[in-house]
């Protein structure tokens, strides 16, 4: 690189407060072979994976109706935390990493103490495989769906079901909260997506563009819009990802 070249990389760099680099493909995001470790130990279909928010940990939950802990910079396996007697299906840490929640086909939701790893809670109220769950910003609370067609908000310090919503016609397959818990988001069977208002149980908004079953939701940051938009394509199809702001109802 001669001289001017660098000179113009340098005060590029001064300008954007960092070192400049070409923006790179949405497929360079894609992890390619080799893996770093293939963790093996569960005896069934692996449902869901959680990193440690503060720890080199990953926990791991399984249709065998275990969770497993894992150490990610080694590779090494940690334990495995038994208690559900079928299919868990969804784990979740809250911000400190200090409780694990997990739910299951068995129709409960289990606290565990990620310090003892013991559990410490048993969570019973919804009436089907329960397929999601979530700690809310805060840490006090934990928010739940399931195949009984409804989303239940429960208090982590007594195990209490405080709130129950209902307007899914079909199996909820997640629930996901907002940056500030204030708002719930919910995919379904029933090919929608509904936002809720936590204090109200008021349904906000009900997106309709999916024509199948909607697996999955996730908030995103308004600073992701533009980089998911060219991710994503402007065109919609199923199978689809689709890109929705909440305030204003508009499918992007």
């Amino acid at each position: 690189m001669d001289l001017e070249s660098k000179l113009n990389e340098t005060e590029r760099e001064f300008q954007s407060g960092g070192p400049t680099r070409e923006r790179r493909s949405a497929k360079e995001w894609i992890p390619r072979a080799p893996e770093k470790y293939c963790l093996t130990g569960h005896r069934s279909p692996i449902t869901r994976v959680a990193f440690h928010p503060v720890y080199s940990l990953m926990v791991s939950s399984s249709e065998d109706a275990t969770i497993k802990v894992w150490d990610y910079e080694t590779g090494d396996f940690e334990r495995t935390l038994k208690g559900h007697t079928n299919a868990v299906q969804d784990i979740s840490f809250d911000h400190t990493g200090k409780y694990l929640a997990s739910c299951s086909a068995d129709m409960s939701i289990r606290l565990w103490d990620f310090q003892t790893y013991e559990c410490i809670k048993t969570l019973q109220g919804h009436d089907h495989n329960v397929s999601s769950v979530n700690f809310l910003p805060s840490g006090d609370y934990l928010v739940s769906c399931s195949r009984d067609k409804t989303i239940k908000l429960w208090e982590v310090a007594t195990g209490y079901c405080t709130k129950t919503f209902q307007g899914h016609r079909e199996w909820v397959r997640m629930v996901k909260p907002n940056p500030d818990g204030s708002l719930l988001a919910s995919a379904s069977n029933d090919q929608t997506v509904r936002v809720w208002v936590v204090a109200t149980k008021e349904c906000k908004l009900e997106l309709r563009e999916h024509d199948h079953v909607v697996e999955c939701v996730a908030w995103a940051p308004e600073s992701a819009h533009s980089t998911l938009n060219e991710a994503t394509g402007a065109e919609v199809s199923d199978d689809a990802i689709l890109i929705w702001t909440a305030c204003i109802l508009k499918c992007t």
